[in-house]
């Protein structure tokens, strides 16, 4: 710890690949890739 004296927690996040059954809720879902994903985002303090 000692670069990072002023850091209160950490943020990121990630696309999950998700599987639909109905292929009409599944347009809602596909990105620029074509797939379908759900963002997911995680932040945490230096405590966990």
């Amino acid at each position: 710890m000692l670069h990072f004296k002023i850091v209160i927690g950490a943020i990121g996040d990630v696309h999950v690949l998700v599987c639909i059954i109905s292929l009409l809720e599944a347009i809602l879902y596909i990105g620029r890739k074509g797939i379908p994903t759900q963002n997911v985002l995680a932040v945490c303090d230096l405590d966990m």
